[in-house]
């Protein structure tokens, strides 16, 4: 499509807010007549007529707590703990305090104030709002707050727009200091920010249009979340039915002896699971070993309660322990295991998964049991659905005990689980009716999750377009008309509108949104369906195309964490996980086979595609030219064109200049000195190489790291 103005305009006129199921078309906006550079890589071009300014001269920054401090102590004010700052805007006040209990140790703001949440995750989720109704005018709330008050040159509601557009967060992200779960935005990144300024009344106009669409965001959004609640609890009772009372409404009933459960087939037995099962609780760290027991420790694999979720697995972040030989048998998963966490949030205890025996000789963790069933008597996926349905929750909310919003259990009452048994051809055959019911309620979920992802990530997108002049929702004489929708806006100019992608998915049937980790399966898979078969591919080749395509085509679900080591840039976790999950959807299995390793076609190879079509369709012509320039590339070839890439990537990042040899210096002299055995000719050829076809960087990502990898990265 050649002409962007039909990306948006509708030929009837009518919104498709007014069509179930469909993104919302919000009226027309306008390109400015004429942009001018901004003089910052991340902000590009701006409307001529705005201005600059950094925060530090536009705003007062975590403002001192003298301003209070002379007030009676027992003056009432509002507390904000992070639980009561929500995502885009809106504050919890119900907690009310005494100035004198909350005056140390707490993070002070008043009305009018924008507070910011300042620690991962909170920042990038969007974490923030104004403050407005605080009793007394005067507010305390966590330290993980940052306090932004404006000055006169910035309206209110526009500043904290920009603090939600995808520009701010995405900077603020990149100067997080900390480690793991606890990395901050420092104050020094808000007061360096450069913020564009447009003329007062327009951020006022700018910020007015934005309430509107939001709200009208907001409201479908929330139509569609009910929506996904009836069919979950549509879902369940469905499920609920067939395991409970069979696939013959005519068959004949007795009582079951348990009062929610109500009547079972007469065929049918009611079993304590302990019964029909061996139950295996998991291995306790901490146990002192003596030196001869050290030297005979052996590594492996350990399945800890973060990587079992709700009816998935994450296997991206295996923990490996030292056990000796003789105890692995103990506490080592089998295929057909089920496995149960002991305690966690109240309506997921009881939740069964089926361990498909992805990671050999995986132990697990004594929080985990692994419940074992006789397969003469009792099918693992039928239990699975058994342990999820109304009667489990039923089960284990009686038994279970209780605190505010978590929940335990106990081998023993785990054991006493009655299980309502047909024989196993019944129990199979239930279940490949549970599994249609299954598919077609998750289809349904899955469209309706897809929706309120696009409709998220639009909104998203509206406030990161308006705040920083990509459109011009002001009418300005002489601009060029354009409708914005869903698939059109973005941060960049719009002479450069591109369609956005679907986000959302679903795996095997499971109730739930897609995460980066089935996202970067399906990308991995269709690389491989394109290119896998040349006899140059590879595992280091895969992990270059992978960092290329999230890169170039900006594939913001992919979430890479690129290290700079001797096959950098490259994310070894990233990678083992893709392994695995291809291998367990019977996608792809990765095999040597001579030299390089390759990747062999499954039983279920092209599956991906579906998905692969759902999120990046608009996207397809772009990754097909990728991968043409990519197939006849040796690994070495590649490597260098990636990691330059890569380099040059994190100068966007930083604000560096880019010239040939800045970066052919960064990476002999920055990288791993790996990157020194290829001749320097070689780097200085690919940058020119990489601009004639268009391969050039957008400061899309994360920034590199220093690390090296495992022998797994130099395959």
């Amino acid at each position: 499509m050649n002409d962007p103005a039909a990306l948006f305009i509708s030929a009837s006129g009518s919104s498709a807010l007014d069509e179930p199921g469909s993104s919302p078309t919000v009226g027309v906006v306008r390109a400015y007549a004429a942009y001018r550079p901004s003089g910052l890589a991340w902000l590009g071009n701006l409307p001529a007529h705005w201005r600059t300014k950094p925060l530090r001269f536009a705003c007062r920054l975590n403002p001192t707590k003298g301003e209070v401090s002379h007030l009676p102590s027992d003056t009432e004010v509002s507390f904000v703990p992070m639980e009561a700052v929500r995502e885009f805007g809106g504050m919890d006040l119900s907690q009310i305090m005494p100035i004198e209990d909350v005056l140390q140790g707490y993070t002070y703001f008043r009305d009018g104030d924008i507070v910011a949440a300042k620690i991962t995750p909170c920042f990038e989720n969007g974490k923030g709002s104004i403050a407005e109704g605080l009793t007394n005018g005067l507010g305390f709330g966590t330290t993980e707050l940052h306090t932004l008050r404006p000055g006169p040159e910035f309206d209110t509601r526009f500043l904290f727009y920009l603090t939600l557009s995808h520009e701010f967060r995405h900077q603020g992200a990149g100067h997080m200091y900390g480690a793991g779960g606890q990395k901050r935005v420092p104050e020094d990144f808000l007061r360096n920010f450069v913020a564009p300024r447009p003329p007062l009344p327009e951020q006022q106009t700018i910020a007015a249009w934005l309430d509107d669409r939001a709200r009208r965001i907001d409201e479908l959004v929330a139509a569609k979340q009910r929506l996904v609640r009836l069919l979950v609890e549509q879902r369940t009772t469905l499920i609920t039915h067939t395991v409970t009372k069979g696939l013959n409404p005519a068959t004949a009933m007795k009582p079951s002896g348990i009062d929610w459960l109500g009547d079972v087939p007469k065929h049918w037995d009611v079993k304590r699971l302990k019964f029909v099962s061996h139950l295996q609780t998991g291995l306790t760290l901490g146990k002192k070993h003596d030196e001869e027991e050290q030297a005979r420790l052996v590594l492996c694999p350990y399945l800890r309660v973060a990587n079992v979720q709700d009816g998935w697995l994450d296997l991206d972040h295996i923990t490996e322990v030292e056990v000796l030989p003789e105890r692995v048998a103990r506490f080592e998963l089998r295929a057909g295991d089920v496995l149960m966490t002991e305690g966690g949030d109240f309506d997921k205890l009881g939740r069964g998964y089926v361990w498909d025996a992805q990671i050999p000789g995986c132990l697990h963790q004594n929080h985990i049991f692994a419940v074992r069933p006789d397969n003469r008597r009792l099918d693992s996926h039928f239990l699975a659905s058994m342990l999820s349905c109304s009667h489990g929750r039923n089960y284990f909310t009686k038994t279970a005990q209780q605190t505010t919003n978590l929940a335990s259990t106990n081998a023993t009452k785990l054991g006493d689980f009655p299980v309502p048994l047909p024989s196993v051809p019944e129990q199979r055959e239930i279940m490949a009716r549970v599994n249609g019911i299954a598919s077609k309620l998750d289809a349904l979920i899955a469209a309706t999750e897809t929706a309120i992802a696009r409709l998220t990530e639009y909104r998203q997108g509206l406030i990161s377009a308006a705040v920083t002049g990509k459109i011009n929702v002001c009418g300005a004489i002489g601009a060029t008309v354009i409708e914005e929708s869903p698939a059109a806006i973005t941060t960049e100019t719009p002479a450069n509108v591109v369609p956005a992608p679907v986000i959302a998915g679903r795996i095997g049937g499971k109730v739930r949104k897609a995460n980066k980790f089935f996202y970067r399966d399906v990308l991995a898979a269709e690389i491989i369906a394109r290119i896998g078969q040349q006899p140059k591919f590879g595992w280091v080749k895969l992990q270059k195309s992978l960092i290329l395509a999230e890169g170039h085509l900006r594939l913001g679900e992919i979430e890479s964490e690129p290290v700079r080591a001797a096959a950098g840039p490259f994310d070894n976790k990233m990678m083992r996980s893709i392994q695995a999950q291809l291998k367990r959807a019977q996608w792809y299995e990765y095999k040597k086979d001579g030299q390089p390793f390759k990747y062999a076609a499954l039983a279920k190879a092209g599956g991906h595609k579906v998905y692969f079509d759902r999120y990046w369709s608009a996207k397809e012509a772009a990754f097909v030219a990728l991968m043409a320039l990519l197939a006849p590339m040796t690994t070495r070839q590649a490597e260098i064109v990636a990691t330059l890439y890569s380099a040059w990537n994190d100068f966007l990042l930083d604000g560096r200049a880019v010239t040939d040899d800045a970066l052919v210096a960064e990476v002999l002299n920055n990288w791993d000195p790996a990157k020194q055995a290829i001749p320097e000719k070689n780097w200085r050829a690919a940058p020119p190489w990489m601009r004639k076809h268009g391969l050039i960087p957008t400061g899309h990502g994360a920034h590199t790291k220093a690390g090296k990898v495992g022998k797994e990265g130099q395959a």
